[in-house]
């Protein structure tokens, strides 16, 4: 598969900002249970390179998920984000059966749920 068809791209440019919000907000429930963790009595600094270790790998993994914004490598950051669990099963419903065929061909698609 080239080139995303015209169509998709469009789907990819709508779900962008909620599939930012859902990544984000992961990220943040990393951050907040790693700080519930947290041993009154143990070591602070040792817990605070540990959070700032991960908010420094999760802002990678958002750089890898979101910075390359073409429509040349759309279908690439599509496979990323079905990869990483940030589109709903409706939102990857919206895609043309070419594209979806071809990024399940690719990637194990999982789909993002919110917790309840």
């Amino acid at each position: 598969m080239g080139q995303i068809a015209e169509r998709d791209w469009k789907v990819l440019r709508r779900i962008r900002d909620d599939a930012l919000h859902r990544l984000s907000a992961r990220m943040v429930s990393g951050v907040r249970e790693m700080i519930s963790e947290v041993d009154p009595d143990g070591d602070a600094h040792a817990t605070f390179l540990a959070i700032c270790r991960y908010v420094h790998d999760q802002n990678v993994e958002l750089g890898d998920l979101f910075d390359d914004w073409r429509r040349s490598t759309a279908i690439t950051t599509l496979m990323l984000w079905a990869k990483a669990g940030i589109i709903t099963e409706e939102e990857f419903a919206a895609f043309s059966a070419e594209t979806k065929e071809f990024v399940h061909a690719r990637v194990e698609v999982r789909f993002y749920a919110a917790k309840a």
